[in-house]
């Protein structure tokens, strides 16, 4: 019998949003140009996506002053619909911080959750 990754996925959420809180990725979607007039032909826009995370501190050996600086948060993040992506924003304990680096959990390519380096 195979292991039930959207099992995981569930408890890995359901642990999240019971012990964790809710927050908010926002992610950008630049504005298109159509190269042969130079005009905008669609605007760039903002989309959000909600899900459940616990933000914590990063370990000192962890930290290196230059990838990983002492302000940084290690973010535990729910599986969202849309993956987290570099330079996107994440609304944490009332605050907006930038994803950094984005490490998903998914075995056998199935998204259970994500750990993120987020910075003010």
């Amino acid at each position: 019998m195979g292991i039930n990754y959207a099992a995981l996925e569930s408890t890995a959420t359901r642990l999240l949003r019971d012990n964790g809180q809710a927050i908010v990725f926002t992610f950008e979607t630049g504005e298109v140009i159509d190269p042969a007039t130079g005009t905008v032909t669609t605007p760039a826009s903002e989309s959000t996506v909600d899900g459940y995370g616990v933000a914590t501190n990063f370990k000192n050996a962890e930290i290196d002053g230059q990838s990983v600086l002492a302000s940084d948060l290690k973010l535990l993040a729910s599986n969202i619909s849309t993956e987290p992506t570099v330079g996107a924003k994440v609304s944490v304990n009332g605050k907006t911080f930038r994803i950094m680096q984005v490490m998903p959990i998914n075995p056998a390519n199935s998204n259970v959750m994500y750990i993120c380096q987020i910075r003010v």
